[in-house]
């Protein structure tokens, strides 16, 4: 007879929140990595990365390596000089070494240079792979590539918001169907509630403006929620509120899931958010083989009528709904 595997809970997927600094730009204190409860904002496991500043992270949706991106002022292993500055590296997840991959201009780290870094983040394309960065240029935001290989940066168009208009773009996430959204936490000369633009990659136009009535601080991070597509929203260092957001549409703002509390040096909150890639539970994989097939119909039959893991539906016994959804996801995982 059949053994019928127990049906796997669902559980969050692994969202992970780095800061930007603890310590001065210059001082070789490491920023720390956590991994951040989507559902409540809390944050635990703190581990310090051995770069002085992240502006953000990124992760793979393949290989699940997560990589990040130093500032202007950046430093790897506390190393002065202009090696670690607009500099890719890659993350250890659990231990939060780091590892440089290359500069994004290793030709021209000045501080006016094209590719030269201030605020700004990184985000895979989820159809493509290809690595995306933004960087904050006081009145606009440049847009570029990276190369996985080398860390060479390629710049791709300008978010300008309007003559005249300074913003403050402080992340980017795509979301499912590849659509790009940027937090613009206004920052500094014009305080005041931050605002979600969608934007064309291909050419940095603003295509809608989302307002919000809150104020975040000087950095923040943005991530798609893969359970809900719900895009939620994190501020830190500077005026931040260290909180964790989500941005209703529907009300046109953002709402509080809770308190992150992280706070560490002179800093607190997050620059960056990042989804580690995530397999939700699979419906109808009662063997727990990875997929669905004639056994899990099988177990389900040998079941029918009763109550337990075969009780897809949840109504308390095993009938034609739980068929139904079984073959709904034959020969899959969802």
């Amino acid at each position: 007879m059949l053994a019928i595997a127990s049906a796997a809970e669902a559980v969050p997927p692994v969202l992970h929140g780095v800061m930007f600094r603890t310590g001065s730009q210059t001082s070789g204190l490491g920023p720390w990595l956590f991994d951040v409860n989507p559902d409540t904002g809390a944050a635990t496991n703190g581990r310090q990365l051995n770069v002085n500043i992240a502006v953000g992270i990124a992760i793979h949706p393949s290989t699940g390596t997560m990589y990040g991106l130093t500032d202007q002022l950046g430093r790897i292993n506390n190393q002065s000089g202009t090696g670690g500055k607009n500099l890719l590296f890659r993350i250890d997840i659990p231990t939060g070494a780091c590892t440089a991959v290359g500069q994004l201009d290793p030709a021209d780290t000045s501080s006016t240079g094209a590719l030269a870094v201030y605020e700004g983040d990184l985000d895979f394309h989820p159809q493509t792979g290809v690595l995306w960065g933004v960087t904050t240029r006081v009145d606009f935001a440049r847009l570029f590539t990276v190369d996985l290989v080398t860390g060479r940066g390629a710049i791709v168009a300008d978010i300008v918001p309007g003559a005249g208009v300074q913003f403050d773009v402080s992340s980017i996430a795509f979301d499912a169907t590849g659509a790009l959204w940027a937090l613009d936490t206004r920052y500094p000369s014009q305080p005041g509630p931050a605002r979600i633009h969608r934007v064309n990659p291909a050419t940095g136009a603003i295509e809608q403006t989302y307002t919000t009535s809150v104020a975040l601080g000087t950095v923040g991070g943005l991530a798609f929620d893969p359970r809900t597509g719900a895009l939620l929203v994190a501020d830190g260092d500077f005026g931040g509120t260290a909180k964790l957001y989500r941005y209703d549409f529907a009300i046109g703002d953002l709402v509080p899931i809770g308190r992150t509390g992280v706070a560490i040096g002179n800093s607190s909150g997050f620059a960056g958010l990042e989804f580690a890639p995530w397999n939700p539970p699979c419906t109808g994989d009662l063997d727990g083989n990875g997929e669905v097939g004639a056994t899990d119909l099988a177990a389900l039959l040998a079941a029918w009528g009763s109550s337990g893991s075969a009780d897809l539906d949840g109504d308390g016994s095993v009938g034609s709904p739980d068929i139904a959804l079984l073959l709904g996801a034959w020969g899959r995982c969802p």
